[in-house]
């Protein structure tokens, strides 16, 4: 599947939305990466708390599964092939989330 966006893309993100809401299976979230606080990322999220998280046999990061806290969310690329996310560095908390991304 194609990126949604591209390196060096603009964006439109809301800084409050979370404020006053928790981020939903689907949204599109601004966050810091996990392993490299300087650096952004806008991925979609795909599990919120209370979920269950399996990644099936013969995909990266396989055989892997994970039950999500209260402030936790698995967020994948919509390039899965080629995206850093979750698969890589597990579920993201809700310290790193700066906001959500406008359509």
């Amino acid at each position: 599947m194609e990126p949604m966006l591209s390196d060096g893309q603009v964006v439109w993100a809301s800084l409050l939305a979370y404020k006053v809401s928790e981020p939903r299976t689907g949204d599109i979230v601004v966050f810091r990466d996990p392993g490299q606080p300087d650096k952004v990322l806008v991925k979609e999220v795909v599990g919120q708390s209370g979920d269950d998280i399996s990644i099936g046999f013969g995909h990266r990061g396989s055989g892997r599964s994970w039950y999500l806290l209260e402030g936790q969310y698995f967020v994948t690329g919509r390039n899965i092939a080629a995206s850093r996310d979750s698969r890589d560095f597990g579920p993201i908390t809700s310290h790193l989330l700066i906001g959500k991304v406008w359509r």
